[in-house]
C-alpha cells in the first residue's frame, strides 16, 4: 500500500514532464531547418 501510494505522485510527475519535451521537439525541427542553408554557405 506504500509502494502504490508513492507511485501515483510519481506518475504524475511524468504527465507534465511528456507535455515539456514535446514543444522542445517542436523547436527543434526550426532548427535544423535553420542549419541547413547555413551549412550550404
Amino acid at each position: 500500500m506504500p509502494i502504490q501510494a508513492l507511485q501515483s505522485p510519481v506518475q504524475g510527475l511524468q504527465l507534465p514532464i511528456q507535455a515539456l519535451q514535446s514543444p522542445v521537439q517542436g523547436l527543434q525541427l526550426p532548427i535544423q531547418g535553420l542549419q541547413l542553408p547555413i551549412q550550404g554557405f
